[in-house]
């Protein structure tokens, strides 16, 4: 079931990526108007380092799934911060006992991704900025699509580097919380190093 979904992920955002012309702000409902795409900003507290103001919400026009999505998408806001702190326990608490990583040639399990993200490397993050996140519920299961800009330091050297990628995650139900199931890198590109 989680693999359909992080497919049907895949399809969703080759498709946003597709249609230049339409903006999500100006689609307002499908042709058989039984689907709405709303525009949220449930972070008005901006971040000297993750920039995440807003997020796209596909559901029905009479499901009230807000609360929900302002839950997965505060569980969203957590991972970079878990990353820039390395804190073992912070990833302990967003990621889903059955969580994978895919990306880079990799397939990560959760012990093997929080042993990765958790080892201190000579390049830190320093911002992380966030493009296009679009949220669909599939019972207790939800899709996350977005693409992101992250700038690292390395701390040896002073070089900087940029990298965009676009991702889709799924999000699980577990224990009563919203968690990350998993996470596919679906395009990366290593856009800019430059001495600081």
């Amino acid at each position: 079931m989680l693999k359909s979904i992080l497919i049907i992920g895949v399809i969703l955002f080759s498709i946003s990526c597709s249609n230049n012309k339409a903006t999500k702000e100006n689609v307002e409902a499908s042709s058989n108007d039984s689907l709405s795409l709303i525009t949220v900003v449930p972070f008005n507290d901006s971040s000297a380092t993750i920039e995440m103001d807003k997020y796209f919400l596909v559901k029905h026009k009479n499901e009230n799934l807000e609360a929900a999505a302002n839950e997965v998408m505060y569980v969203k806001r957590r991972w970079p911060q878990a990353m820039q702190s390395l804190d073992r326990n912070e990833f302990e608490s967003i990621l889903s006992e059955e969580f994978t990583f895919v990306g880079g040639g990799q397939l990560l399990n959760r012990e093997e991704y929080i042993q990765h993200r958790t080892t201190p490397s000579e390049w830190k993050i320093t911002h992380v900025q966030y493009h296009d996140l679009t949220l669909q519920f599939f019972g207790e299961k939800a899709l996350l699509s977005y693409r992101n800009v992250v700038t690292n330091e390395n701390m040896n050297n002073g070089d900087v580097e940029v990298e965009k990628i676009s991702w889709s995650d799924v999000f699980v139900k577990e224990n009563d919380q919203w968690k990350i199931g998993g996470t596919h890198v679906i395009d990366y590109a290593l856009e800019a190093i430059a001495k600081k």
